[in-house]
């Protein structure tokens, strides 16, 4: 499935750079400034490609994965320069993610008991939710609250 997703989102800008090996094996560089961009190199020209919504490029496997599987150098997954519309992950609070539109993110939240499932890319049920290193928001569980609270 990555390898489908690398190979129909390729976009065609076409550069030559000095950063490029010139090498008939293909070679995969990140985008310093976007992690849902990077770069194949073949034979000293450099072609960008975009992650499909809500993906990442990660430098380990050379694939566009999930964000929580990807050391991006921003705290937060930048939404996908193409146009369009995507979820993804708000890493301070499961509860919350970040709707991209156009390119701009805004911070939106999951109803009530809902969290963000980075799989469907929509809020879902905890039980079917991995938060991984996400913190899950803590809901107070008895007690009585006061004035001064």
């Amino acid at each position: 499935m990555m390898i489908l997703s690398l190979l129909f989102l390729a976009v065609g800008v076409f550069a030559d750079t000095q950063d490029c090996p010139n090498s008939a094996t293909p070679t995969f560089l990140p985008d310093t400034s976007n992690c849902s961009i990077y770069y194949e190199c073949i034979r000293g020209h450099q072609y960008q490609l975009i992650c499909p919504p809500g993906l990442l490029f990660n430098v380990d496997t050379n694939y566009c994965d999930d964000a929580e599987y990807v050391d991006c150098n921003t705290k937060d997954p930048l939404c996908p320069t193409a146009q369009g519309t995507a979820n993804v992950v708000y890493s301070e609070d499961c509860s919350k993610f970040y709707r991209c539109v156009d390119g701009k993110k805004q911070l939106k939240n999951c109803p009530e008991n809902m969290y963000f499932n980075s799989k469907t890319s929509s809020c879902d049920y905890m039980d079917n939710v991995d938060c991984g290193s996400v913190p899950a928001p803590t809901i107070p569980t008895a007690g009585k609250l006061t004035a001064n609270d």
